[in-house]
């Protein structure tokens, strides 16, 4: 799922898009976090824009027919997600006690949640069969009519930034993207795997603010960076005494999810 993180004159607004959220395997997501020289090894980059990534041979998985990411379209036809159905985006605040670790793994800043993270209330709904091997959100996959829906708990793992966003919307970019990676436990969907579960991706789409403007999000935001270390492969404690993560979401909760 995409959300987007709006700020002009003090005001959020939603751009009724919204985030990729899907279930991947472990496997599938680790491939794709592997960056360095893009010739000695060959590795992901962003120096050609990903249009170098479909000739990599050691990433066949590139050259499918569903990627992530992607352009999001502005198109109020799209088919709608019944109330029911919907994502629930619902997180708390990392205490003092029990704060995250920031992490500058030279790629990202990444920020790991701590365990006992809580209370979070976020949740998404599974289609069909729990004990298949690749349990699907209800709203990326066809079902025949009475299919088993099921809403269960998803664990806020970590999230770290992209800058520029790696989707677009309509053909816009935006200046920075966040990912909150998520975990569905294999108590609660058995096809999950047993570590970390079935992921779920919520990214957040964010405009630059005016010169001066101080809202929630920038709060919340300026807590991690500045918990940031400036050497690579170096790891801090979150040195804020609580984060909010329900401020870095905007206020209207529309999404867009794609498969």
């Amino acid at each position: 799922m995409i959300s987007t993180n709006s700020r002009r004159g003090g005001a959020r607004r939603a751009l009724a898009t919204a985030l990729c959220a899907c279930f991947i395997a472990a496997a599938a997501a680790s491939e794709l976090i592997t960056y360095g020289d893009r010739d000695t090894p060959a590795h992901f980059t962003y120096v050609y824009a990903g249009r170098d990534w479909t000739t990599l041979e050691d990433y066949p998985v590139c050259q499918g027919s569903m990627q992530s990411p992607i352009n999001v379209p502005r198109d109020t036809a799209l088919a709608r997600v019944p109330a029911a159905e919907q994502s629930v985006f619902q997180y708390g605040t990392v205490q003092s006690a029990n704060t995250g670790t920031v992490v500058n793994n030279g790629h990202t800043v990444q920020l790991l949640i701590p365990a006992g993270f809580a209370p979070s209330n976020a949740s998404v709904v599974v289609v069909g069969d729990l004990n298949a091997t690749k349990p699907l959100i209800s709203q990326n996959v066809a079902r025949a009519t009475g299919a088993a829906l099921t809403r269960v708990p998803m664990k806020p793992l970590q999230l770290h930034f992209h800058t520029r966003s790696e989707h677009l919307v309509g053909g816009v970019s935006y200046p920075l993207e966040m990912h909150i990676v998520n975990a569905v436990s294999q108590t609660s969907v058995s096809g999950c795997p047993a570590s970390p579960g079935c992921l779920a991706v919520v990214g957040v789409l964010f405009e630059l603010a005016e010169e001066g403007e101080e809202t929630a999000s920038i709060t919340e935001l300026q807590k991690i960076f500045d918990s940031a270390t400036d050497n690579e492969d170096t790891n801090a404690t979150l040195s804020a005494t609580t984060l909010d993560l329900s401020n870095l979401l905007p206020t209207d909760h529309t999404y867009i999810t794609y498969a």
